[in-house]
């Protein structure tokens, strides 16, 4: 067997380099993060609330004491000139310029939010016993003790009023809007010191219909027709829910 042996350089030849292994590989690039993002799991954010409505859809829609619902919230839009105090209808004119204005005083003035609770709070109660869920409750307590449990545990009339009064007012209303949005007169009647107004709002191109009870009232040295009761508010109640 003939011997093997490594070729002999030649002179002047640098000698082989020493072996180096592969470098690794390049990192992937990434894109840098968006500045104030942290990575999340999959998820959908909560959609944006609606858009409050106005005022008198409130005494419509409320959820009282997380039983019973009813506020109507009342969309308020167009408004004329006025000067309260000679005719009914001004005091609703009155009423539109002051939330324009953003004027409690001057909505409170003309538009007792108490007496108008009060009497919503009793057709509220009217309208639920006409339900059929109201005979079922009649047939297991009988009807003084259906409504003693109604009005002290169910629906409490000091909570009713005060959340309801807090809707009827103009920290109840969207900025810029009034409770009587592009309004057309009815008819009006007066007798004595009450008088009775109807008239027909419109907001979004949706059409309310409203009786009006008003008391003319002296304040300070002025007599106004002051807004005490929305007559029609328990078909309001029943359009709603």
């Amino acid at each position: 067997m003939d011997d093997y042996s490594a070729p002999t350089p030649t002179p002047g030849t640098p000698p082989p380099p020493a072996y180096q292994p592969p470098p690794p590989p390049a990192p992937t690039p990434q894109a840098p993060p968006t500045p104030g993002y942290s990575p999340q799991p999959d998820y959908a954010p909560p959609a944006a609330p609606p858009k409050k409505k106005t005022w008198l859809f409130v005494v419509i829609g409320l959820v009282v004491l997380g039983l019973l619902g009813c506020c109507a919230a009342m969309g308020f839009g167009g408004f004329a000139l006025f000067k309260a105090g000679a005719e009914p209808v001004a005091t609703i004119d009155a009423i539109n310029q002051a939330a324009l204005d953003n004027d409690s005083a001057t909505f409170d003035k003309y538009f007792d939010a108490d007496s108008v609770s009060e009497a919503a709070y009793e057709a509220f109660v009217e309208y639920i016993k006409t339900t059929p869920d109201w005979d079922t409750v009649v047939a297991e307590l009988g009807e003084e003790e259906a409504d003693r449990v109604l009005r002290e545990e169910v629906l409490p009339k000091d909570d009713f009023v005060d959340e309801i009064s807090r809707e009827f007012s103009i920290e109840g209303l969207d900025e810029g809007s009034v409770p009587f949005p592009e309004y057309t007169l009815i008819s009006s009647s007066i007798e004595n010191d009450t008088a009775e107004v109807t008239i027909d709002t419109i907001e979004d191109g949706e059409t309310m219909h409203f009786v009006l009870g008003m008391v003319k009232e002296k304040v300070g040295d002025e007599e106004i027709w002051r807004i005490k009761e929305i007559k029609n508010i328990s078909d309001l109640f029943e359009d709603e829910l």
